[in-house]
C-alpha cells in the first residue's frame, strides 16, 4: 500500500496465503476466434479453482477432493500442469501421479456442472498441450 513514500518502504499486503500452486500449476488456454477467457485456472493445493481477480470457493475439483488430496505435493507439485480446451470446453490436468484427470464443463464451469473422469494409461504421463485449437498431445514414458 502506497504510504507516499518510495515504494521500497510501502507495507507488505498478504494476497494468498493458503492457495499456493506449482510451477505448471496454472493453465495455459487455447483461444480461437470469438471465444474469450477472463478468468484462470488454478492446479492449487486445496484444488483445481477459478481465479478472477479472487479465488472462487468451492474448488471445481470440490467432487473430487479425496483424489486431488491423493497426490504428493510436498515433492512432485511440479508435475501438475494443465491445460483449458475453452473451444471444447475441455480442461486436462497432469497429475503428480502422472495421470491424467480429464473435465467437461459444457454444463457449466462450476463444481456442482463440471464432469470429472480419471484417464491412466500404461506409461506414465510428462506433459501435454493443445495444438490446432483442441488436438491433446500427451508426453510419455517410453513403454
Amino acid at each position: 500500500m502506497d504510504n507516499g513514500d518510495i515504494p521500497s518502504t510501502w507495507p507488505l499486503s498478504i494476497i494468498d496465503n493458503a492457495m499456493g500452486c506449482g510451477v505448471h500449476g496454472i493453465s495455459t488456454v487455447v483461444d480461437a476466434g470469438a471465444s474469450n477467457i477472463d478468468y484462470l485456472v488454478v492446479g492449487a493445493y486445496k484444488g483445481i479453482t477459478l481465479f478472477n481477480g479472487r479465488y472462487i470457493l468451492p474448488e471445481l475439483s470440490f467432487k473430487i477432493q479425496n483424489r486431488w488430496n491423493q497426490q504428493t505435493f510436498k515433492t512432485d507439485n511440479r508435475r501438475i500442469q494443465m491445460v483449458n480446451d475453452s473451444v471444447g470446453q475441455n480442461l486436462y490436468c497432469v497429475m503428480t501421479d502422472r495421470s491424467v484427470l480429464y473435465a467437461n464443463y459444457a454444463n457449466g464451469f462450476d463444481p456442482k456442472n463440471i464432469r470429472w473422469c480419471p484417464w491412466t494409461f500404461d506409461t506414465k504421463v510428462n506433459s501435454l498441450c493443445l495444438i490446432n485449437i483442441n488436438e491433446l498431445i500427451l508426453g510419455c514414458d517410453q513403454v
